[in-house]
């Protein structure tokens, strides 16, 4: 049974489901503590690295305010914790760096993505 979560939830040790509308009602960012390092898996939070400096850019299926607190929420805790931050549809892992008194996103290193995408899918049988 699918049940809606208004606050915060831990649903197992070191996993906390957090609240975060916009993409669509109901929308959740998953955030994982293991051995003293934290990720967040925010599923379509973000959709384009160009979202992330033009707001215009941002698909609202809820509100646009629910969707900009969605992502301030995650923006301060990823910040101030220094965790990876997974998103659905940009490859590998992001962080937030402070620089000249701002925040950045600072995505996977382009070497490594374009390292991968030469790469073959090879099934194994």
């Amino acid at each position: 049974m699918l049940r809606l979560v208004e606050d915060e939830r831990e649903i197992g040790e070191g996993l906390t489901i957090i609240p975060a509308p916009g993409e669509t009602p109901g929308h959740q960012i998953l955030r994982v503590l293991n051995s003293g390092h934290e990720a967040f898996f925010t599923g379509d939070l973000y959709h384009h690295p160009l979202e992330f400096y033009e707001d215009e850019r941002n698909d609202y299926w809820a509100t646009e305010e629910d969707i900009q607190a969605s992502k301030m929420n995650l923006i301060q805790r990823a910040a101030n914790s220094k965790a990876d931050v997974y998103f659905s549809l940009i490859e590998g892992p992001s962080r937030l760096k402070r620089k000249d008194g701002s925040l950045a996103w600072q995505f996977a290193r382009a070497e490594h993505i374009a390292e991968n995408s030469r790469k073959p899918y090879i099934a194994n049988n």
